[in-house]
This record gives C-alpha cells, structure tokens and sequence, in this order.
C-alpha cells in the first residue's frame, strides 16, 4: 500500500519572460511519505520558492509545468482552480517566509484565525475561536487569548510567524510547507519554532 503524502517526479516549471524563457525548476522528483519531513536546501533564487508554490498551483499565468506533483496519488497540476480550493489550507497548508504580507494589519489576530476555521471546517464563531485558542496554545504562546485581541503591528516577528503557522495548523492539513520561515528571525527565535514544529509532526 502507498502511504506517500506528496509524489513529485520530474518536474520541470520555466517562466516566459520578455528575454525568453526562463527555467526556474529543473527535473526534480521527490517523495514525502507520513510522518516524514523534507528539507530542501539551496542558494537564493534556485528555485525553493518556486517548488513550493508549484504543489499549492500558486504559479504566475506566464508559467508553464511538466512533470507530475501528486497528492495522496491525484496529480494536483490535472486540477482545475476550483478543485484546488478544496485542498488549499484545509489538505496542504503553506506557511511563507514573510509574516508582515501573511497578516492583515487592520484586522486582529483572533478574528484571522478564526475565519480560517469558519471557512475550511464551517465552524461556527464560537467554536472557531476555541480552535484559534488551541492552535495558538500548540504553538507555545503564552496568553493565548490575549494575543488573539491584538493587532500583527503588536507582536513581535517571532510571534508572528507562529501565529501563521498556527493559522496553518488550525485545520489539521496532512502536508505543511514552510517556505524559509525563520529567515528573518534571530537564532533563539528561529530554535523555537524549529522546536514546536518538531513536536507538532507525529
């Protein structure tokens, strides 16, 4: 039996630019099976990036793919638009490297986890908000209810990017990617999290 989370094999993604064509992902397969993490390393601009928004179809229109990604056995490139809504954040879930463009300034953090929940598993308010407390509690936040009366503006970096990976979380997906989400962050930040990931993958 396949137990394998994520499939990808040889997948090609290039860019139609005004210069030509650009290549930014060059034949790469890989396997994922349950339980198991992947990291992927590479210098800036190789195309990290690239690859994860691939999986997500996340891709500019001057894209062009080949190759396969699939998910538990469906190849996510043969979905359309509206098929992968229903894997979005709710199946496969990203978590990206800048928390400041992932947050709504105008909006607390509370009521953005809580669409999250009202949107993917149509809970109600209340029960969203028990959710939000719980996903921000996973992450090791103290007062979790505090923090979810406050603005991003009013949080430190750290706590954001476990704010977005607890948004992340918050519908239990089967395949997370983080796409460098302790770049910016300071050392002691970035063990943290590495940390409350570790605990969270079982």
């Amino acid at each position: 039996m396949n137990d394998n989370i994520l499939e990808i094999e040889n997948l090609h993604v290039r860019f139609s630019t005004f210069d030509g064509e650009f290549s930014a992902v060059n034949n790469v397969s890989l396997t994922l099976g349950t339980n198991e993490s992947i990291g992927i390393i590479g210098e800036s601009g190789c195309g990290k990036s690239t690859l994860s928004f691939t999986v997500m179809r996340y891709l500019a229109n001057n894209a062009s793919v080949e190759g396969s990604v699939r998910y538990k056995g469906e190849n996510l490139l043969e979905k359309t638009e509206h098929e992968m809504e229903k894997y979005r954040g709710d199946r496969i879930a990203m978590v990206f490297q800048n928390p400041y463009s992932s947050l709504n300034p105008a909006l607390t953090i509370g009521f953005q986890l809580d669409e999250v929940g009202m949107h993917h598993q149509k809970l109600s308010k209340k029960k969203a908000r028990e959710a939000t407390i719980q996903a921000l509690e996973l992450m090791n936040l103290g007062d979790p209810k505090g923090i979810a009366r406050r603005y991003p503006h009013q949080v430190s970096g750290g706590i954001q990017q476990r704010i977005c990976i607890a948004m992340a979380l918050l519908c239990r997906p089967d395949l997370l990617i983080l796409d460098e989400p302790t770049t910016a962050l300071d050392v002691t930040t970035e063990a943290v999290i590495l940390d409350s990931i570790k605990e969270l993958k079982v």
